[in-house]
């Protein structure tokens, strides 16, 4: 398995489902003996993922689509 980790962003790829299951567990096990969390509903399961700023597939991986934002005036408007 392999974990990228960017931030408070983590990524982890394995070879089949049972290495990536093992790995999440010991991930969340291990952040957790360090008192950090892991909220259940931001693990993305299935394809396609997003991590930072991509889209990622089987196949291929592509930038995510740019959002503007017209409306900003403040920068709490900004943090939404």
């Amino acid at each position: 398995s392999i974990i990228y980790h960017y931030m408070d962003d983590i990524l982890v790829c394995a070879q089949d489902d049972s290495y990536l299951q093992d790995t999440i567990q010991y991930l969340i096990l291990n952040l957790t003996q360090h008192g950090l969390q892991i909220a259940p509903e931001k693990i993305q399961r299935a394809s396609p993922w997003q991590y930072l700023g991509w889209i990622l597939t089987e196949q291929n991986v592509k930038p995510q689509k740019l959002t503007l934002m017209p409306d900003v005036k403040t920068l709490n408007d900004l943090q939404k």
